[in-house]
């Protein structure tokens, strides 16, 4: 008896398009060129209200105690802890699946690498 391909009945959850969509590599780089290309615009055509938005403060406050930056500090702070974690992560992963994974890939990684770390050639 012979089957067909099977249809999976689960729904779509709403995060998956954006899922598909970021995880792709050229593409999650699209957002950021757009964003980059509106801001360059924004800064040359108005210069003054630019400025004011990025160095305007913004603040978080629990009872009478409040942590007041610029939302550029704030953005780059977040972005700055955002990118750590990721490498923490990719290092991980390289460690326990990759090609870190196991002793003999790791020693034939550090063989490659001069004792002082730097590939001088």
């Amino acid at each position: 008896m012979m089957t067909g391909p099977t249809i999976s009945m689960e729904s779509e959850t709403p995060v998956a398009p954006f899922e598909r969509f970021f995880r792709r590599l050229t593409q999650g780089s699209y957002p950021l060129f757009a964003a980059a290309i509106a801001d360059m615009i924004w800064a040359n055509l108005s210069a003054h209200h630019y400025h004011d938005f990025w160095h305007a403060e913004m603040a978080i406050a629990i009872g009478s105690n409040a942590l007041t930056k610029s939302i550029a500090h704030w953005i780059d702070e977040a972005l700055m802890a955002m990118f750590f974690f990721v490498v923490g992560l990719e290092i991980k992963r390289e460690l326990l699946v990759g090609g870190l994974s196991t002793s003999t890939r790791w020693q034939k990684e550090e063989a490659k690498t001069p004792k002082g770390g730097t590939d001088r050639r």
